[in-house]
């Protein structure tokens, strides 16, 4: 027993080393939307293994990618050849655009060669700007933009309709304010900018118009609820009975069934290179459709028009294109077209039946030209003066001759 202890005690042990690496993705502290963020992949070697190499599969987010050390790049494999032995190493630095906030950097299955062994990790870093100032929505015309990310803030939204002016409302919440105002009227322009503000940041929403002819668009069907398709209104609000608890949206290339719970349903439908959302009521056996489709009220800056049971064209005197504030009766969905000449205001119920008003603009500060008649009324006195004068000279002269030959 003794000589088997005294033989395992001499039997050398050979143990396997694990090589204590770990790496990370370092990036600049000062971090902008919509700008490149400068970066770097570190690796930790604190136990200073001598590192041969980095590799990891090509990835197009990672931009401009630079290293001091030698490297090599294929079509799909990035490497670098480092050797060293330091307990720090970055292999490359590179640029990643944030084109919104809170986005990750993510490098996987980076492959480390050392010394004693392969390494296999992966790195991450999420870029965040703390009390990002930021609008919760932001309505054009009063069409939402669909599927809009706070985060977000670049957008390219096809249009089918180019209105002369355009309503931009931009929703915001807690400290955060549209440094321009809520709800503002610019020139119809392909590119808009809005700017939102809070007490320690100031972002800008890029909005780039994308005009597409309406005859391209493809119509959309829902076989329960019979609707005219406007491809230009991207948000639908509708009620069904409670009957109705499955609708099939279509257009001419997909078919969509939707079960509708009792309540509120939101459904999006892709349409061509657009996102259509529609908020579906099914009511309870108890509810009514709303078939209300009239507003309860019009503001034009600080005036309210006279409002009129079905009356549907007024005349507003201004001498510029103001913001119209609308009051539904109802909560119903609309849409508001600007030119410098009228407001159109579409007012929708829950079947999509719609009422439209139109506000004339009458410009009033043009200076009317004065028409000045020729007055030739004194011209005509005077002739009747002179000609009665000539005629009683004439007269005088004639009873004078007479006289003078009487005598």
């Amino acid at each position: 027993m003794k000589k088997l202890l005294w033989l395992l005690l001499l039997t050398p042990v050979i143990v396997t080393a694990r090589a204590n690496i770990n790496v990370s993705i370092e990036c600049q502290e000062e971090l902008t939307i919509g700008d490149a963020i400068s970066c770097k992949l570190v690796i930790d070697n604190p136990t200073k293994l001598q590192v041969k190499g980095v590799s990891f599969q090509k990835d197009n987010n990672l931009l401009n990618i630079k290293s001091e050390y030698e490297s090599n790049e294929d079509e799909t494999l990035n490497s670098f050849f480092i050797d060293s032995t330091e307990d720090k190493i970055e292999p490359f630095s590179f640029d990643f655009l944030m084109n919104k906030n809170n986005v990750d950097i993510t490098i996987e299955n980076i492959k480390i060669d050392t010394a004693i062994e392969e390494v296999y990790q992966s790195a991450s870093k999420n870029l965040v700007i703390k009390n990002i100032a930021y609008a919760d929505q932001i309505y054009i015309n009063n069409i939402p933009i669909i599927n809009m990310n706070r985060d977000t803030f670049s957008y390219t939204i096809n249009i089918y309709e180019r209105t002369e002016y355009l309503e931009i409302k931009t929703i915001t919440s807690g400290q955060n304010k549209a440094i321009d105002g809520e709800v503002v009227l610019v020139k119809y322009s392909p590119n808009i900018t809005i700017k939102v503000a809070n007490d320690v940041d100031t972002e800008t929403y890029n909005i780039n118009l994308n005009y597409k002819n309406p005859n391209d668009a493809d119509t959309i069907v829902i076989s329960e609820i019979p609707f005219q398709f406007n491809p230009n209104k991207k948000y639908y609000y509708l009620e069904v009975t409670n009957d109705i608890s499955k609708i099939n949206i279509k257009n001419s290339n997909t078919s969509k069934d939707c079960l509708l719970n009792v309540g509120t349903n939101t459904i999006t439908f892709d349409n061509n290179d657009d996102t259509y959302k529609f908020i579906i009521k099914r009511l309870k056996n108890s509810e009514k459709v709303n078939d209300d489709s009239s507003l309860k009220a019009i503001k034009l800056g600080n005036t309210y028009l006279n409002l009129k049971d079905n009356i549907y064209e007024y005349n507003y005197i201004s001498n510029k294109v103001e913001i119209a504030t609308i009051e539904t009766s109802k909560n119903q969905d609309y849409e508001i077209k600007y030119s410098s000449s009228k407001i159109r205001i579409i007012v929708y119920d829950a079947k999509l039946e719609k009422s439209e008003y139109t506000i004339n603009l009458i410009d009033d500060s043009t200076p009317k030209k004065e028409i000045k008649e020729y007055d030739n009324s004194k011209n005509i006195v005077v002739f009747f003066i002179f000609l009665t004068l000539f005629i009683f000279i004439l007269l005088f002269t004639i009873w004078k001759q007479r006289k003078e030959r009487i005598n």
